[in-house]
């Protein structure tokens, strides 16, 4: 893995917990790979689901973006 994409992986993102609707903070790398996090306040189990795989094509988007500015 690249220097840009270990960067790029680790960016943090938030979003509200399903349940209580509390801000979850994760690594972008968590949701590419389809982990589970806890809601630190009502301790839910969330999926973190890529539907369509939305994050895993906008991460190549970047990729092959920032690619051209360097050839």
């Amino acid at each position: 893995m690249s220097d840009f994409s270990y960067r790029l992986l680790s960016q943090l993102i938030e979003f509200p917990c399903p349940q209580c609707g509390y801000v979850v903070e994760t690594q972008l790398l968590d949701v590419h790979t389809q982990a589970y996090r806890r809601c630190r306040c009502c301790y839910t189990l969330i999926h973190l689901i890529d539907s369509g795989g939305s994050v895993h094509g906008a991460i190549e988007d970047v990729k092959n973006s920032l690619r051209g500015l360097f050839e």
